[in-house]
């Protein structure tokens, strides 16, 4: 299951349905401490990408890739699906295949829910950031849609923003079964009774411009660079320290990109 939001009964004791199948500058609320230390010193998540073996097109099918991402996603196996994701999305690239864009989306997901369900679980406000992220993520299946905009509206709400919780029940309302109506409009109940205030959300956040290699928020100030191979935004500083895509390894350029490039919605 995945994301796997078991904590949204205590937000949302109506019934939550399970989610089966599915700086002072720079970035807004820095991982972390942040600091001056360098991208490529400090990202974990680029340190782990990098483990994985160069692509070889003749061993690895990206698109028979993807779906066993999709199995090991389901199944909550996000750490395994990340690396699934990402040896897809490199083959996809060397051999041209589309489902490279798939795999940038699902990659950044895998990584939002790990870091949101284990090492961030006690921040609130972070996971909260992060969530608002994750449900505007492109190419994502429905159901995992669905399940995503539960997880984050639970988040949200925990951390103050019932306002922003609101928005995702609304939207999920629209895309949901006619049965699951009844839940849904508790839960969108209990936002408005705690009267739709936010107060975790930078007024200089845009939840479409996320760096895809620390998981920092762009302001909306900046555009970022984005991997013209398989569409993930990187934030201007990683894109130069690293010199390539943290998905797909393809080397980016030193263009940077409009808001209407950007990978997210």
């Amino acid at each position: 299951r995945a994301p796997s939001p078991a904590s949204s009964a205590e937000y949302y004791p109506q019934g939550p349905i399970s989610p089966r199948g599915v700086g002072a500058s720079g970035p807004i609320s820095p991982r972390g401490a942040g600091g001056g230390s360098s991208f490529a010193a400090d990202s974990a998540f680029f340190e782990e990408l990098a483990q994985i073996s160069l692509p070889d097109s003749d061993t690895i099918n990206p698109k028979r890739e993807f779906a066993r991402g999709l199995e090991l996603f389901d199944a909550n196996k996000l750490s395994e699906a990340l690396f699934a994701f990402v040896a897809a999305a490199v083959n996809a690239v060397h051999s041209g295949d589309e489902v490279a864009i798939r795999c940038a989306s699902y990659a950044t997901a895998c990584k939002i829910l790990r870091d949101a369900t284990t090492l961030l679980a006690g921040n609130p406000k972070e996971c909260a950031r992060l969530t608002r992220h994750l449900v505007v993520l492109p190419n994502i299946e429905e159901r995992h849609r669905r399940a995503s905009l539960r997880f984050a509206s639970a988040k949200n709400f925990k951390a103050g923003n019932a306002g922003t919780a609101a928005s995702m029940i609304t939207t999920l309302i629209s895309i949901s079964p006619p049965e699951t109506s009844a839940s849904l409009y508790g839960m969108l109940k209990q936002c408005q009774d705690a009267g739709q205030n936010d107060v975790n959300v930078p007024e200089d956040e845009d939840a479409s411009k996320m760096c895809a290699a620390t998981l920092d928020s762009i302001p909306k100030s900046q555009n970022g660079m984005t991997c013209k191979q398989c569409g993930a935004l990187h934030s201007t500083k990683a894109a130069l320290e690293t010199g390539q895509c943290v998905i797909c390894r393809s080397s980016l350029t030193a263009r940077t990109s409009p808001p209407s490039e950007s990978w997210m919605w």
